[in-house]
């Protein structure tokens, strides 16, 4: 772990065991396992799409977007929230030589980490743009993160977060219950 801490745990304020900082390497490593599985029959795809599986979604991937990105040869599309002043990594789409970039993100991990301490969403970034890739790619997708325990946290202030009723239809047989920190807990009606 010396070499990934060298300017520090950008997450250090949650575990003294680095555990958000692990999380984030094993990530990396599968994404390149993922990418490595597909990148031998990249001429076969127009699009490769990333997403987290801890994800729930408040709305459908607009197809229009997913079209666009085809005509964007070097552009990444993100999602427009928990940028962190970086790029949003739970979920990217975009051309498989693009994906191929974010898909491959462990190469350099650890020369960034020697740099400066490494965060998911400033490494994201950093490494879109040493590729020249265009980071302008915005998606209207809406979702949150699910934690372990199954509770969902509120959506940013700066776009609109899903109404309760929104919420009672996405999970039928409960009701939506939020703490003053806005964080989502499902409780049966």
């Amino acid at each position: 772990m010396k070499l990934w801490l060298k300017h520090g745990d950008a997450w250090a304020g949650e575990t003294a065991e680095h555990t958000t900082l692990r999380n984030f390497i094993k990530q990396l490593y599968s994404l390149k396992k993922v990418t490595n599985m597909w990148v031998k029959n990249a001429s076969h795809f127009d699009l490769v799409l990333y997403l987290r599986s801890d994800l729930w979604f408040f709305n459908q991937l607009d197809v229009k977007e997913l079209d666009e990105a085809t005509q964007h040869p070097r552009r990444i599309y993100t999602p427009s929230f928990h940028k962190w002043e970086g790029l949003n990594d739970r979920l990217a789409f975009g051309t498989p030589d693009t994906m191929t970039i974010y898909g491959n993100r462990l190469d350099v991990a650890i020369k960034y980490a020697q740099q400066k301490a490494l965060h998911a969403e400033h490494f994201l970034l950093d490494v879109a743009t040493k590729a020249g890739l265009d980071v302008t790619g915005q998606s209207t997708i809406l979702f949150e993160r699910v934690r372990a325990t199954g509770e969902l946290w509120g959506m940013p202030s700066s776009i609109a977060a899903p109404t309760d009723e929104t919420m009672i239809r996405l999970r039928p047989g409960l009701k939506v219950q939020r703490d003053q920190l806005g964080k989502i807990e499902f409780v049966p009606l």
